[in-house]
């Protein structure tokens, strides 16, 4: 067994607490017991003795005071030790370990058979064990035993009977809380056991594992917050994995394209013609923008994206990409129009950045809108956030319910049959989200499926703004 387990180390502990425990409260009341007991013996032998009342308050009666009231305890003091039983030599113990002491009415002794309290008060307890000595009906003196009386052989075995009793209550509470530590710390240890366990496992790369959640609230919440850690770990395993996988596919396509195209000039099976450079160059113009947007979106995540901000009047902003896809939609016959709340206040930005925001969003309304279909760009103050926001509305197809939670994670095409050129590489709007956000602001999207979406995001204003 190994001493510096959880478990040992805490029933060592309960065992230590309950031994002081014991060991504290069977002192006290093994002295409380014996004064307890001293107390009714001394008021026993007093009262049994009642010549010596008898003797006092005549004396008093004669005298009128407690003068010369010391030869009296004295003579009766010895023959109480030998009333006892113990001869002269039991009288010489009590001497040595017990006295009488007499005071007046008021509590102040005025006799001691030991010769050390004369003229001190009773305590309390002295008080409440005093036997009272009157005189026509009223008490005019007080007579106490103090210390340990002389014991009859019953009496003394009875102290012993009581003192063992306590000693094997004390035993007896020792191993009761010793079985009870090692049970409770054996519940309290074993929750942990398990998280290491767990956290063993997961550190080998299973990421599955789980603890089960129970015992005491702080336990629970452990388990709980260790079992969300393990979720988090295994989708950011799992997003990663996709991650490599996503970017290896979209590099392999324009990567061989142009590897298929130079081996065929190189083998002479196309001619070496302006028209085959062209294929070429836009395969490595797409394989440079892809190379771009990975970096952009690793910038973003690092929290390391430059932005130049400055005042921007939103109302430009807007006007500015509507105007530079103006042409395009005419070419395909839809409608785009800005609509921009007047007096909108500026906003404090990087122009670009949040023009390639809404570049990417009116690229793809425009790829999904169909001719004679409608994309409105609209820009007001926000009711539910301290800013201005912007939405890009479209008449398209909408997006589907199952695909809404993931349109902003990297790689993540609804169709997956859409092809690069038709839908890209899907992290435009990864891209998009991480500046927004690099803003202080937030995006979104709403859309029924078949009835257009709308796509929208928020920035603050002024010097609220990042």
């Amino acid at each position: 067994m190994q001493i510096d387990r959880l478990w040992v180390r805490l029933t060592g502990s309960f065992l230590l607490v309950a031994a002081l425990c014991v060991g504290i409260i069977a002192a006290i009341a093994n002295r409380t017991t014996t004064a307890e007991f001293n107390r009714l013996v001394w008021q026993g032998q007093m009262m049994s003795d009642g010549s010596i009342v008898r003797e006092l308050a005549a004396y008093y009666t004669r005298h009128r005071n407690w003068a010369g009231a010391e030869t009296i305890l004295s003579d009766h003091a010895n023959s109480m030790g030998m009333m006892m039983g113990g001869g002269q030599g039991r009288g010489r113990m009590m001497g040595r370990m017990a006295s009488l002491l007499l005071a007046d009415a008021r509590g102040h002794i005025v006799a001691d058979t030991s010769g050390q309290r004369t003229g001190s008060l009773l305590s309390t307890s002295e008080r409440q064990s005093a036997v009272p000595i009157a005189d026509n009906g009223q008490t005019v003196g007080w007579l106490v035993g103090v210390g340990s009386p002389v014991l009859s052989t019953r009496e003394e075995a009875f102290l012993r009977q009581v003192n063992a009793s306590l000693v094997w209550a004390g035993l007896a509470a020792g191993v009761l809380g010793l079985g009870l530590g090692v049970v409770l710390a054996r519940g309290l240890s074993a929750p942990l056991a398990r998280l290491t366990r767990a956290a063993r496992a997961i550190a080998q790369g299973r990421l599955e594992e789980r603890v089960p959640v129970g015992g005491s609230t702080e336990m629970r919440e452990m388990g709980n917050a260790f079992n969300q850690m393990a979720e988090s770990l295994a989708q950011a395993e799992k997003q990663r994995r996709n991650l490599v996988a996503d970017i290896a596919h979209e590099l392999r396509t324009p990567l061989a394209v142009i590897q298929g195209n130079l081996q065929a000039l190189l083998d002479g099976v196309y001619p070496l013609e302006r028209s085959q450079l062209i294929s070429l160059q836009e395969e490595a113009v797409l394989l440079g923008r892809l190379v771009n947007d990975l970096r952009e979106l690793a910038l973003a995540d690092a929290g390391q994206l430059e932005l130049q901000v400055a005042p921007i009047d939103p109302g430009e902003l807007v006007q500015s990409a509507v105007m530079a896809f103006s042409g395009t939609a005419e070419q395909q016959g839809v409608i785009l129009r800005a609509e921009v709340e007047p007096g909108l206040p500026p906003i404090r930005g990087d122009a670009a950045r949040l023009g390639q925001v809404l570049r990417n969003l009116l690229s793809n309304a425009l790829r999904y809108t169909p001719p004679g279909g409608k994309i409105i760009v609209r820009c007001t103050r926000s009711s539910a956030f301290t800013g201005i926001a912007l939405h890009v509305q479209d008449t398209g197809p909408g997006i589907k319910p199952e695909d809404l939670p993931h349109v902003f994670d990297r790689f993540y095409r609804g169709d997956k049959s859409r092809s690069r050129a038709s839908g890209g590489a899907g992290l435009g709007l990864a891209i998009a989200k991480r500046i927004v956000e690099a803003h202080g602001g937030k995006i979104g999207v709403k859309s029924e499926y078949s009835r257009g979406a709308d796509f929208w995001f928020t920035l603050p204003t002024g010097d609220k703004a990042q």
